[in-house]
């Protein structure tokens, strides 16, 4: 991140106990949803190696097209204190039409295509899809939905914190949003995010999730 950015960031909202949804199919929905996530490991294997990943860029972009969204993934890591390399963007976002035009409108003013087939990016590789993976001159941008409470869009937007740089704010996941993420994910670089932020924080939030084991 740039020098520029106010950091660390501020707290937007308090923390506090959250409740789990259950449904009788919770556990398949958390299932596919970890697998989402598990998605965003896709590699890039382009002769030319992609641009560094640049958040204010990526995240000025999607301020100015009017876009919801919430920094997940690596940033949100370094945004929490525990300081180490990232390889693209995360941006979480609602299940809405209507923002996911907003999203595409940014990652096209960032000259963005399909990273998987360098495609030029239509309605159709979000609206209606769980996941898009975009490469940009601001870096590889992952574009995301929720999950189940407590990884929803909603949650995770109502606890986040903000980032600031030169007039810019756009809210990064907190702490306690970003261990479910990475207890739910549960890859060997998850694992190691959680070991580094214990070390910063001391004992990490552990609320229910759905699809893990209490």
């Amino acid at each position: 991140m740039r020098s520029g950015l106010a950091w660390p960031p501020r707290s937007a909202a308090p923390l506090r106990p959250l409740p789990t949804r259950r449904s009788a199919n919770c556990f398949a929905e958390a299932k596919t949803f970890r697998r989402r996530l598990l998605a965003c490991c896709e590699r890039w294997s382009g002769a030319v190696a992609p641009p560094e990943p640049k958040l204010d860029e990526a995240a000025a972009a999607f301020v100015a097209a009017g876009a919801r969204f919430v920094v997940i993934g690596g940033f949100a890591v370094i945004a929490n204190r525990f300081v180490r390399a990232t390889e693209d963007v995360d941006f979480l976002v609602p299940d809405d039409p209507g923002n996911d035009r907003c999203v595409l409108a940014a990652l096209r003013k960032l000259d963005g295509v399909r990273m998987r087939d360098e495609a030029p990016l239509a309605e159709e590789h979000l609206l209606g899809q769980a996941h898009l993976r975009a490469l940009t001159r601001a870096g590889i941008i992952d574009v995301m939905r929720g999950g189940l409470s407590p990884l929803d869009f909603d949650t995770v937007a109502g606890e986040a914190m903000i980032a600031a740089y030169d007039g810019l704010e756009f809210p990064i996941a907190s702490l306690r949003s970003i261990v479910g993420f990475k207890r739910l994910a549960s890859r060997p670089r998850d694992r190691n995010d959680l070991i580094g932020l214990e070390e910063i924080h001391g004992e990490l939030p552990n609320d229910p999730l759905p699809g893990l084991a209490d």
